[in-house]
């Protein structure tokens, strides 16, 4: 067996499960995004920077500090990076969903860094399959309209019913 020098007490241990699981929560959550700018690295510096943070505040060697400040900052700087990420070009936003997905993966590295595994967990998969969902079940739609704060859906075309193009196609692939 091979000696560190030095023994790795339970403080220490608990750190790097902490960092292991804000790694993979992080690359999971950016696993989703790998094809953008803000990737699986992104995802995961940001997923790994909120857990340190938020476990400088609670293991504080800053003694008489409020805790619960560091946090809160931490949610204001995170907030300010997003509206960094927003960019508005003509009528149209982009970067919205980036910006949303960047908090919430700072949000699921709180919970790692306060060990609310299950609230960690439960996070990710539910960030992950609100961003794949797009991919699966949204391409199939437009919007046609907007009814006050409803946003009305209606199967594309091509979903639809077959078009004359492609009925043109299958003609000549036989």
């Amino acid at each position: 067996m091979v000696s560190l020098g030095f023994a790795l007490g339970s403080y220490e241990q608990m750190l790097i499960v902490k960092t292991f699981v804000a790694v993979l929560f992080g690359g999971l959550i950016g696993w989703t995004r790998r094809t953008k700018a803000a990737g699986i690295r992104t995802f995961i510096l940001i997923c790994l920077g909120s857990m340190f943070f938020t476990a400088i505040a609670i293991d504080s060697v800053l003694a008489g500090t409020d805790k619960s400040r560091i946090i809160s900052q931490l949610v204001t700087g995170i907030g300010f990076l997003g509206a960094g990420i927003i960019w508005k070009h003509d009528n149209s936003l982009t970067g919205v969903t980036t910006a949303a997905t960047v908090w919430a993966a700072a949000a699921v590295g709180v919970a790692i860094g306060l060990e609310l595994w299950t609230m960690a967990g439960i996070g990710t998969i539910v960030i992950s399959l609100v961003l794949i969902s797009k991919k699966y079940v949204l391409h199939k739609y437009e919007t046609t309209h907007e009814e006050g704060d409803t946003l009305v859906l209606s199967p594309k075309e091509d979903y639809a019913k077959p078009s004359a193009k492609n009925n043109e196609k299958g003609k000549k692939a036989r």
